[in-house]
């Protein structure tokens, strides 16, 4: 029986790069670590992630549990719309469909380095 299902995103050797925050650090530790108990289990969510827990931390393989991603792409309200749908939409905003437009997604947090990449980069472009 899964009790307890710990599911990581990331890590700190992967957002604290180069240096991990220690304390971040042994709280990663400490939550894997409880994954010896037998009805605690850690999240499969993906390849890297999952390699990356067993070979930088030592999970057992056999200590994680499939899940899926919090994105599901599978989802229907996240496939491909007609274009001409798209094109109204965008155009119900102001987006011009008559140039490139450059799109970046992500949330606002420091590990994206979204607040301070996108607007320099859109800065540049909008000099073109």
């Amino acid at each position: 029986m899964v009790r307890i299902l710990t599911t990581l995103y990331g890590t700190a050797h992967i957002h604290d790069r180069p240096t991990p925050n220690p304390g971040r650090l042994a709280w990663e530790h400490h939550a894997l670590a409880a994954a010896t108990h037998p009805d605690v289990y850690v999240a499969d969510i993906g390849d890297y992630l999952t390699r990356h827990l067993v070979t930088d931390y030592g999970l057992d393989r056999a200590r994680l549990l499939p899940w899926r991603s919090s994105l599901d792409l599978t989802a229907e309200d996240l496939q491909p719309m007609p274009v001409p749908s798209a094109a109204g939409i965008a155009a119900s905003f102001g987006i011009p469909l008559d140039r490139p437009i450059v799109l970046t997604i992500g949330r606002t947090d420091p590990t994206k380095n979204e607040p301070t990449r996108s607007p320099r980069s859109m800065s540049r472009l909008r000099a073109c």
